[in-house]
């Protein structure tokens, strides 16, 4: 299981940010966990273009990737699961 614990409204943004692309890269809900001294806290919080925040690809139809291949499952870290009802190749 994955867990997050952000120290300061900052860290509270840039772990956001981590933790939906740990979810998407391992498939698996991210807890993130904060505390009440962090929800006081007050501090002015920098946020970058969108276009420079690195974000992991998300699964498309069939749990593909964009830039993965069916032909060759050497190049996906997850395992392509059938969809129910429907006959592929593998099964």
């Amino acid at each position: 299981m994955i867990a997050l614990c952000p120290n300061s409204p900052q860290e509270c943004f840039d772990l956001t940010i981590r933790a939906f692309n740990l979810s998407e890269q391992f498939r698996t809900p991210v807890m993130f966990m904060t505390d009440e001294c962090v929800g006081h806290m007050t501090e002015k919080v920098v946020i970058p273009p969108a276009d420079q925040i690195d974000v992991y690809p998300a699964a498309g139809p069939g749990g593909l990737r964009a830039n993965t291949c069916r032909s060759r499952p050497e190049t996906t870290w997850f395992r392509i699961w059938p969809t129910r009802g429907k006959a592929t190749a593998s099964t």
